[in-house]
């Protein structure tokens, strides 16, 4: 058995304290198992019709630590489940934190969020899943927005908006030192090509990725060369015969004289040569790649004989502390079971209860940041 414990359900902060226990059927299972350091996986998610793949979050940590703690992210009912992962601390982050298109990779709540997947029951042993707890988060319980002109500021180099207080103040420490130049060249930037492209006549040339420049993406610019130069007409090339032909290529034309001199080479070079700089700029990365190629198989042997002789090595320092690591399991040691199994008379840690040895410089860390950080809501 595993079970997920809360101080109290009364949620009213954007982070809470949570902690768990285990019977000794699941230390016995954990022990067979070869587990040296089990983690727990920690889903925070609001249930019922505001579920959403994107709104889940997740925490993997040691379950040595007893406890931790966990953020909310959106107002009204939430459930928290917990998962103990018999992988390592890399392997789990790896597996249940990996993030893909703004949700994780690996499912890990069905399609309502209401319980685990249905392939994750079936395929772990039952005793590794906790019940989830429902609470009820309120609004209140999340910190003010700043102004929507400062997020916009402030959240211009990063895809996402910050999750919590701490964040943003880090953020708006970048944005009013390292960004102001950066943003400077950015604005420069796009300021020199609207410049090439009014003085080639673009057609689809406009002042918008200039003027919103902190909303818009800086490759938008190359939209105004998609449609063509008001000095070469929009009329097609009739080849039917010699004179009409000539006729078109006139017609089409006769103002590519008036375009701004210096460009006039750039475009005739862009236009009639660019297959030929391309094919020439290939042949020589393959020339240069041929010659690298060659002096790694040159020294083929040498570093094959390298390499092997360094997996032999971490082969072996792997397997023995592989061996040392078995050599014992920490939660089978008659403290860690009095703190880690669960009875009648057990209560949930937070940070003040949990004993002296426990309180980690990252469980101080984190206490600290529950109280100064409040999380956004999504």
């Amino acid at each position: 058995m595993f079970s997920l414990k809360l101080t109290s359900t009364e949620i009213s902060s954007g982070s809470c304290a949570v902690s768990w226990c285990v019977d000794t059927d699941m230390l016995k299972y954990l022990s067979d198992e070869g587990c040296i350091d089990p983690q727990i996986v920690l889903v925070v998610a609001p249930s019922g019709p505001g579920y959403n793949r994107t709104k889940e979050y997740r925490k993997v940590v040691p379950m040595k630590d007893l406890m931790t703690y966990i953020e909310f992210h959106c107002a009204g009912p939430n459930k928290i489940f917990g998962y103990i992962c018999e992988g390592s601390a890399r392997t789990a982050r790896n597996v249940y934190l990996e993030r893909r298109n703004g949700c994780y990779s690996n499912d890990m709540l069905d399609s309502d969020g209401e319980y685990y997947t249905r392939y994750m029951l079936e395929t772990y042993n039952q005793l590794k899943f906790a019940k989830p707890i429902s609470v009820d988060v309120p609004a209140e319980a999340f910190a003010k927005e700043p102004s929507d002109t400062e997020k916009l500021w402030v959240n211009w180099l990063h895809r996402d908006k910050a999750i919590d207080q701490c964040e943003f103040r880090r953020r708006r420490l970048l944005a009013y030192t390292l960004q102001i130049p950066v943003c400077i060249i950015n604005v420069l930037g796009r300021m020199a090509i609207f410049m090439a492209a009014l003085l080639l006549g673009m057609r689809k040339i406009s002042l918008g990725p200039i003027l919103n420049h902190l909303t818009t993406d800086f490759f938008d610019v190359c939209e105004w060369f998609l449609g063509g130069t008001i000095f070469v007409s929009e009329c097609e090339v009739d080849d039917s015969s010699a004179t009409r032909f000539l006729w078109s290529v006139i017609k089409k034309t006769y103002r590519l004289p008036f375009m701004p001199p210096i460009f006039v080479a750039i475009c005739l070079l862009v236009a009639y040569h660019v297959w030929p700089i391309m094919l020439a700029f290939g042949l020589a990365l393959l020339l240069i790649a041929s010659m690298f190629g060659a002096l790694i198989l040159q020294e083929h042997r040498v570093l094959t004989s390298f390499f092997d002789t360094a997996i032999k090595v971490l082969t072996w320092l792997l397997g023995e502390s592989k061996k040392t690591a078995k050599s014992e399991f920490w939660y089978l040691d008659k403290d860690e079971i009095d703190l880690l199994t669960c009875n009648a008379d057990r209560k949930p840690f937070d940070f003040k209860t949990l004993p002296v040895k426990k309180r980690s410089i990252k469980l101080r860390f984190l206490d600290l940041k529950s109280k100064v950080c409040k999380p956004y809501s999504r």
